[in-house]
């Protein structure tokens, strides 16, 4: 059963302990010279009658009002020094040590265990294996030093002997920081209405109001990374629509001329007053008109252009989508409607000086964006004033496409419809046509 009793420091063990911690006094006080204001700090501190309890709420007290990192260092090693003391003069049990002491009885298991081997360093494996403490409910955290002395035949120092220990020499008075400790903890300790009960509520609190500063200070942060990251995207995208040119259809062929006019605008009004019998009279007389003549079907391709010399070329190529061929007009009795239809097609004129450059960098982009011919006229097929190219494009790689294929200030796109046929689904049907100048 564990104990609970109260380890109480008189005077005598007060100066037992600084004789047994043996600190460096000459390189604590710069060889004397603060020596005043060390023993006032440390009279100050260790007052008789105090518990181990009492003494645990000062070190805390004190680490906390400290800003130095070398001061609060020495102090967490003057509290280890005491807890290594008070194990070896009070024999109290490992639990009573670490509640009292308020320190994990696992790091005290360990701080023990480095003390005694100092003077035990033979039986490193017999006394790691007794002080490592997982938790209270350890048959070792019973363990007094009376009874790691049954067990094993190890030896005590009086005096805290470690010369590698930087600690028992660090001049903590040469800290500006040193006087103003000290005052602060005379006033602290020596008021009447002082508690460490209050202050340890004050540290939960301080504590709290930190862990929720920071909750609040991250997840602004992060809000505001995710809003920044999305911002900055949207930006970059513009930025990048921006440098990317891509030409569009252009609708030079439309007339602007002509515009709808409504019947009221017109000069003369046309005055239409038919019966059922009169347009029957109309469609009688008109049901004749190309009797005997056959019926043919016309196909808007273009393949079936036939280009024998340079006068059926058209004398400008800004003027090709106004002007009709000899072709079509006289032996087709066609005409090439681009306004009316369902079908949309692409025409694309090119004027090179290096047809076979040209010839190459198409047959480049053919194969790169799966294209296909239409009929079967090969792609690229040489006539009489340049190439010419009759093809399937897959509509995902259109825009592209088209954009590959124009690259250049020689280069005049086309949008048209036209009623023969429809395209494949998911392509579109693409005319290029390269002059050679």
């Amino acid at each position: 059963m564990s104990e609970k009793k109260d380890l109480i420091f008189k005077r005598e063990d007060i100066e037992s302990f600084k004789r047994w911690v043996a600190l460096n006094m000459d390189s604590l006080t710069w060889q004397g010279r603060y020596q005043d204001e060390f023993d006032d700090f440390w009279n100050t501190f260790f007052v008789e009658g105090l518990s181990l309890y009492q003494l645990a709420d000062r070190f805390e007290f004190v680490a906390g009002k400290m800003s130095s990192g070398p001061l609060v260092v020495w102090l967490s090693w003057l509290k280890e020094r005491l807890l290594c003391y008070t194990y070896i003069n009070f024999d109290c049990t490992l639990e009573n040590l670490s509640n009292q002491g308020k320190i994990d009885i696992g790091s005290l298991g360990i701080l023990i265990r480095d003390m005694l081997m100092l003077d035990n360093a033979h039986l490193d494996d017999e006394l790691s294996e007794l002080f490592l403490i997982s938790s209270d409910i350890d048959e070792n955290a019973q363990l007094r030093l009376s009874d790691v002395k049954s067990m094993y035949d190890i030896g005590i120092s009086k005096i805290y002997l470690n010369s590698e220990d930087l600690m028992k020499s660090l001049e903590v008075t040469l800290y500006p920081e040193w006087k103003l400790i000290t005052a602060e903890i005379k006033k602290a300790f020596f008021h009447k209405n002082f508690k460490f009960e209050s202050l340890s509520s004050a540290r939960i609190w301080s504590r709290q109001l930190r862990f929720i500063r920071d909750v609040v200070v991250l997840t602004s942060v992060g809000v505001f990374l995710v809003f920044a990251t999305q911002y900055l995207n949207k930006k970059w995208e513009e930025s990048l629509a921006n440098q990317i040119s891509i030409y569009e259809p252009q609708f030079k062929w439309l007339n602007k001329v002509l515009t709808f006019r409504s019947v009221e605008s017109s000069d003369t009004k046309a005055e239409l007053d038919l019966s059922a019998n009169a347009l029957d009279e109309v469609k009688d007389k008109f049901k004749d008109i190309g009797a005997g003549e056959d019926d043919e079907v016309r196909y808007d391709v273009e393949s079936e252009v036939v280009l024998t010399s340079w006068d059926s070329l058209p004398k400008d190529l800004e003027g090709v989508k106004q002007e009709q061929s000899e072709y079509e007009e006289n032996k087709k009795r066609s005409y090439r409607d681009s306004r009316y239809g369902n079908t949309k097609v692409y025409r694309i004129l090119l004027k090179s000086e290096d047809t076979p450059s040209s010839k190459d960098k198409l047959n480049d982009l053919l194969q790169r964006y799966d294209v296909t011919q239409v009929d079967n006229v090969a792609p690229g097929k040489e006539v009489p004033g340049g190439i010419y190219y009759n093809l399937f494009v897959p509509r995902k790689y259109l825009k592209e496409f088209i954009a590959q294929v124009t690259d250049s200030d020689n280069a005049v796109l086309y949008e048209s419809r036209t009623r023969a046929g429809r395209n494949p689904p998911g392509k579109n049907k693409v005319f290029i046509w390269v002059k050679s100048i």
